[in-house]
């Protein structure tokens, strides 16, 4: 569970340094042959962590306690912040939210056994429409997809479906797709910015296809819902929808880093450097426009103060509280 009440003293380390101190927590957590294969990939995992971190000025500016059990959440489902796509950090405000990539929950699916081969694909209007996509629901349940590496073109316009397929060990086979209505659903009701071209739907738009389809297969196949794929569909869940995740720290986990009353002081703290060292702040706007209050004589919409976004449900997904 979240660990909220953690004891604080002035003066406390950076978040450099707390990842340092969890390296043996990280150790026991990630996979690993050895003792010292362990502690080779956690002081891996931590110096590409905290690489991410220094590389997102946002991530530098949330509250310590969910860095930290964002990472160990990561850590104790071996998967890796890195840009092969496993795993994200996510600022949603003040609060860094672990977020599963699409091959992250595929290398989930193969640890939790009895599966051979779990893939997903997406599928373009054009392929449809040329009849290399066919689909049969019902008691004969099956699935067609053709390429023909003679018209590339049709891998190419409006996406209109992904699905996924799982070969289980025993020969049974499994498939899921969603419709383009039920991703859109998933996309436009996610806090991710999606409106962003930056946003994860905006820059791997495919991959988050696939993510969904994989997703909703996942959760039809036989596994216990303790494993730690489900956990990571939940967490994954809860990223998208922008709900506060809870994260399980070490019981010996003790924060010592005091609470930043600045957002140059966040940042100070997260980067391991002192105020002056730390660059200097840019002037937070004191209104911005609030897409929950649209205008309908100009056409935009009506500013608010930047003050009532701090309690706004809706911000980890609003354009303007990112700007600001």
């Amino acid at each position: 569970m979240s660990n909220g009440n953690l004891p604080q003293e002035s003066g406390g380390a950076s978040v450099a340094a707390l990842i340092q101190q969890q390296i043996p927590a990280i150790a026991m957590a990630v996979s690993g042959g050895t003792k010292e294969e362990r502690q080779k990939r956690a002081e891996r995992f931590a110096r590409v962590a905290l690489t991410t971190i220094r590389n997102n000025d946002k991530l530098a500016q949330c509250r310590v306690e969910s860095l930290l059990g964002a990472l160990m959440t990561s850590a104790s489902l071996n998967l890796e912040i890195d840009p092969r796509g496993l795993a994200y950090l996510i600022p949603y405000g003040r609060e860094a939210q672990l977020q599963i990539g699409y091959k992250g929950i595929k290398e989930l699916a193969y640890r939790a056994g009895g599966i051979k081969a779990i893939y997903a694909e997406v599928v373009y209007k054009p392929e449809v429409e040329a009849g290399m996509f066919t689909i049969e629901i019902g008691l004969s349940r099956s699935l067609t997809h053709k390429l023909d590496p003679l018209r590339p073109e049709l891998r190419n316009g409006d996406l209109v479906l992904a699905y996924a397929v799982a070969e289980m060990e025993d020969g049974r086979r499994h498939f899921a797709y969603c419709l383009r209505d039920e991703v859109e659903k998933r996309r436009k009701t996610s806090k991710m910015n999606t409106a962003s071209p930056d946003s994860t739907w905006g820059k791997w738009a495919e991959e988050m296809w696939r993510k969904t389809a994989v997703k909703k297969l996942c959760k039809d196949l036989p596994q216990s819902t303790e494993d730690a794929m489900a956990k990571a569909v939940a967490l994954d869940d809860q990223a998208e929808a922008g709900v506060p995740q809870t994260f399980d720290l070490p019981k010996d986990f003790i924060d010592v880093t005091p609470e930043p009353k600045t957002a140059s002081d966040r940042a100070a703290q997260v980067l391991g450097k002192t105020e002056a060292e730390a660059a200097p702040p840019v002037d937070a706007p004191t209104s911005v426009p609030c897409p929950n209050r649209p205008n309908d004589e100009t056409g935009g919409f009506w500013d608010v103060k930047a003050t009532v976004c701090e309690g706004c449900m809706d911000r980890g997904g609003c354009p303007s509280w990112v700007a600001a």
